[in-house]
């Protein structure tokens, strides 16, 4: 059985990485780093790579907002678009220089 601990790594790779494992709860993802595309395994985002793979809450009632630099992408696929939460998290964190 994995730890909690185990279930907070993220794994960077060329190749798509599957989990051998089922955890209650979790769900494990993928995300393209070049098209910052993201999918639940076992379906694969479109892109060629490299990957991000980690354990996601299957229960999320909130979205993540990830940023670096002046990119931003949301950690699930729910149609949220119309909210413009990339932008706006951006936006936010240009305010807080």
């Amino acid at each position: 059985m994995w730890s909690d601990l185990d279930t907070n790594l993220e794994i960077f790779s060329s190749q798509v990485t599957s989990s051998s494992q089922v955890l209650l709860n979790k769900q494990w993802y993928l995300q393209d780093l070049i098209s910052y595309n993201t999918a639940a395994y076992p379906e694969i985002p479109e892109g060629v790579g490299p990957f991000r793979a980690t354990w996601v809450d299957s229960n999320l009632e909130y979205e993540i907002v990830i940023v670096l630099e002046d990119k931003a992408w949301r950690c699930t696929n729910v149609g949220l678009e119309h909210l413009q939460l990339e932008e706006k998290t951006i936006s936010l964190l240009r305010n807080l220089d």
